[in-house]
């Protein structure tokens, strides 16, 4: 944004900075819009003002779904004193992590690169203006400081002399800071030096994270950690993961699910829990965490056949629809943590509360699911289970439908009465790699929910109809228009969406957008002399490095999720520079993965997948090969890849063009074996490859049928 007049040479004192918010777009602008601190968009003008000026840079970068965003706005940007120290020694700028996440994926890199561990939202930076690079690198600070952490004014000054007085110091931390850049830049594609699976390995790192006594990884702050759990679940499913892991997985999976990162009212998860048992959650509620946990329990409730699992995922379902899906068909990016200051205020409930909405016996299962104390006490709470709905039911002697017809009948009460209530904000952005991640997991559960193909079809027309310009993606929607080019996990995840749909029902629109998708993917990201693919494209604002993910976070690495679909839009396709750009992305992670096969799950997977390629079945339909596209999901759910096809179709995978109506073709890398015109032997073709005695799912009807013939 232009600041007219501040770069004159004869400017003797330039005016003061102003907060020059107002024009941008994005809720965490709207949260510091208006501030006394003098906050800048991003912009190279900005940054030249700072270097004319001498002052250091101070980034803040969040989102205003996060409580500590929230709390950091409120209690030190919005401080009069803070403030004046803003304005006074340094330039603000400020960045929303949803507008602008290449920014963000950098400066969170530069926070591991200077702190040896990973950062978090809100993340605040102290930056060189000449350089851009950092020199000091935070998350949250509160006003007066915790514990051995200081408070946000001090860390100002200690700032402001680090940079002014201590010209030495700061020179070397800069050098150190951008031979670290340069590396990560520089570093050459090798060969792929893991002719074995490294699944062992990074079952072994895990093995040794897991909480035995509260299930899932590592202590407090608890995060659900999908990437992992999807990674059991698959390894479960090619009968590769230790028993004692699987109890793991399954114990995990139940308290994820009964427990307070889950909300049992409206369905849906938290982002994180604060405590390692899973009861007290941060209480943002993040579009993508739900779309992966989403797939998870679909993928769990085939493969292990809990009851909680589909309960969890209808869960999910019902907070899409009621709270999250626009009138577009597309779904919003976040609810926020606070209303009016106040964490979480929207969802707890009085035990005195609960008792006035529930009969009498709706309320007996919630005391005995929740703890609850006696109905007079007016404590607002939120609600985590002390104890599973079968021990409910059975020392409430009911069956255990009867008390899940109760405790849904009240959970129904309950949510009208919360409905009634001021409502936690919504950012209404749409997001086109969140939403690809919420169709992927609507995709996987519409096996058991026929609603859900519907739900992820609409996602899907809109993000080509408003976000597919010109053969090329766009990455929000906000105001009625479409922002900013996409980055590349917006094309990868939408991508893996999309081979998930088709195997629910074959679109030949949803497999021509695959194909364009992928062309554009490698046309705009690869890196053709090092290998991997950039996180942002060719034609992209030039940062201090050009990302390249590989390692996992709470969603999985862009590189991962482009490998594992370049791996099979390239063998559906036939296309081999597909396959090669996927086996590129291998040999520029492979030290990685070597080094840290726990943190990189997803590009383990996919050298896994590579090493021992997923047979692929297309079906091409005659009316009756519903029923052979079901037994292959009950016999080989996870191993398997099924495309059912109907001879209408006007766009096919190659290896079917010769298909008839009734036959059935299994091809394993760029090999097909011999057309099979019996279910039987179809079945026994995958179980000779696969090695299957015994089916790991259970056998269900598939509404999408149903649906298709309606």
């Amino acid at each position: 944004m232009a600041l007219p007049g501040l770069l004159k040479d004869n400017a003797v004192e330039p005016p003061p900075l102003v907060n020059q918010l107002a024009g941008e777009r994005g809720a965490y602008y709207e949260l510091h819009r208006q501030q006394v601190v003098a906050w800048q968009a991003w912009s190279d003008c900005a940054f030249a003002v700072a270097e004319k000026l001498n002052k250091p840079i101070l980034l803040t970068i969040g989102y205003a779904a996060s409580h500590w965003c929230q709390d950091m706005s409120r209690n030190s940007f919005e401080n009069p004193a803070v403030a004046a120290l803003l304005n006074e020694n340094f330039v603000n700028i400020c960045v929303d992590q949803h507008e602008r996440p290449d920014i963000a994926a950098v400066y969170q890199t530069m926070h591991l690169l200077l702190n040896g561990h990973p950062g978090g939202w809100p993340l605040t930076l102290f930056l060189c203006p000449k350089t851009r690079l950092p020199f000091i690198a935070g998350t949250h600070f509160s006003l007066h400081g915790e514990g051995e952490q200081m408070g946000f004014a001090e860390v100002l000054v200690k700032a402001h002399h680090f940079y002014h007085f201590q010209p030495k110091s700061l020179r070397r931390l800069l050098r150190q800071v951008a031979d670290s850049v340069e590396h990560m830049s520089q570093t050459a594609a090798e060969a792929v030096n893991v002719p074995q699976s490294l699944v062992p390995a990074a079952l072994a790192a895990l093995a040794e994270q897991q909480d035995q006594a509260h299930g899932g990884f590592g202590s407090s702050p608890k995060f659900a950690l999908p990437v992992i759990l999807n990674f059991l679940l698959h390894q479960h499913a090619r009968q590769s993961l230790p028993r004692r892991q699987l109890e793991h997985l399954q114990y995990t999976l139940c308290a994820i699910a009964e427990c307070g990162i889950s909300d049992p009212i409206s369905g849906g998860f938290f982002r994180y829990s604060s405590d390692e048992g899973w009861a007290r959650p941060s209480f943002e509620k993040m579009l993508y965490d739900n779309g992966l946990l989403l797939e998870v329990y679909a993928q769990a409730r085939q493969v292990l056949r809990h009851p909680q699992f589909e309960f969890a995922a209808r869960g999910i379902v019902r907070w899409l629809k009621r709270d999250m899906l626009s009138a577009s068909g597309a779904f919003f990016s976040t609810v926020d943590a606070d209303i009016d200051g106040c964490e979480g205020d929207y969802y707890l409930f009085s035990p005195a509360e609960i008792q006035a909405h529930l009969s009498a016996d709706e309320w007996r299962v919630f005391v005995a699911l929740f703890g609850l104390p006696g109905g007079d006490c007016d404590q607002r709470r939120h609600l985590s289970q002390q104890q599973s709905l079968a021990q409910v039911a059975a020392a409430l002697s009911l069956a255990e439908c009867e008390a899940a017809a109760l405790y849904q009948a009240a959970s129904d009460k309950l949510d009208r009465a919360r409905r009634a209530r001021a409502p936690a904000p919504v950012d209404r952005k749409i997001l086109v790699s969140w939403n690809a991640l919420v169709i992927k997991g609507l995709a996987a559960f519409a096996r058991c929910d026929a609603e859900c193909l519907l739900l992820a079809r609409n996602a899907v027309d809109f993000i080509e109809r408003e976000l597919w310009v010109n053969q090329r993606l766009f990455t929000c929607w906000q105001d009625n228009k479409a922002s900013r080019h996409g980055f590349l996990d917006d094309y990868a995840y939408l991508i893996e969406a999309l081979l998930e749909l088709l195997q629910v029902s074959w679109r030949d629109s949803d497999y021509r957008l695959l194909l364009a998708l992928a062309e554009s993917m490698l046309h705009l990201h690869l890196d053709r002399q090092q290998g991997g693919l950039f996180y942002t494209a060719d034609d992209a604002e030039s940062l201090i490095f050009r990302p390249k993910p590989f390692m996992d976070s709470i969603q999985p690495a862009a590189n991962g999720s482009a490998a594992r679909a370049l791996l099979r839009v390239g063998q559906l396709s036939g296309e081999p520079r597909y396959s090669d750009a996927a086996v590129s992305i291998l040999n520029a992670s492979a030290t990685a993965l070597q080094q840290a096969p726990d943190t990189h799950l997803t590009l383990v997977q996919v050298l896994d997948e590579y090493l021992q390629p997923m047979p692929r079945v297309l079906l091409m339909d005659d009316g009756a090969m519903a029923a052979w596209e079901q037994a292959i999901w009950q016999r080989f759910n996870g191993r398997v890849q099924c495309f059912r096809l109907s001879p209408e179709a006007s766009s096919y995978p190659p290896d079917a063009m010769g298909m008839e109506p009734g036959e059935a073709l299994v091809c394993v890398g760029e090999d097909c074996l011999e057309p099979c015109l019996d279910q039987e032997q179809l079945l026994a073709q995958l179980s000779q490859l696969l090695a299957v005695d015994e089916p790991l799912g259970s056998a269900d009807s598939t509404p999408a049928d149903a649906l298709e013939s309606q």
